[in-house]
């Protein structure tokens, strides 16, 4: 069968292991988005700042439309899998094609994450489409990921 990441939680209780789990649907955007950043950000807990940035700078993570990429709390972009000229570039006065500000946007993530809208090329579709950007501050990074609205659905391909 087709292989799918899984979310999963385990204990360990009384020398058994109990686990439950579940799928993020690409067919739920907005969930799956935020899945995808809470990846990104559990990576970081385990393995540390070095090898998330490492991770998350190869071009071979990306999954149609869905990447993360990371900035420092200046908006100093760390990671990005497919904007490689926009590492260690000053992302917080980034404006869309419409002029609109959303580098400002994005910088001013919270621990609780904040949806940011803008105009952005789709690698998919290498057209310019609005995308949904899921951002979260985490230990002095940024963490984001979006989807682009008009896209077909791949998911059931």
């Amino acid at each position: 069968g087709e292989q799918a990441k899984k979310h999963s939680w385990v204990q360990l209780y009384d020398g058994l292991i109990f686990g439950s789990g579940w799928y993020p649907s690409k067919d739920r955007l907005a969930q799956y988005t935020q899945s995808l950043v809470q990846e990104a950000i559990e990576r970081y807990d385990r393995k540390g700042r070095d090898a998330v940035i490492e991770y998350y700078n190869n071009s071979e993570i990306v999954d149609g439309q869905w990447y993360v990429f990371i900035m420092d709390e200046n908006g100093i972009s760390v990671a990005h899998p497919i904007r490689k000229d926009f590492i260690g570039t000053d992302r917080s006065q980034a404006k869309d094609v419409n002029g609109k500000p959303y580098g400002q946007e994005l910088v001013a993530a919270t621990e609780q994450g904040r949806w940011v809208i803008y105009v952005f090329e789709n690698p998919s579709t290498k057209e310019l489409q609005q995308k949904q950007t899921w951002v979260v501050k985490h230990n002095g990074l940024i963490f984001g990921s979006g989807w682009y609205e008009d896209t077909p659905n791949t998911a059931a391909e």
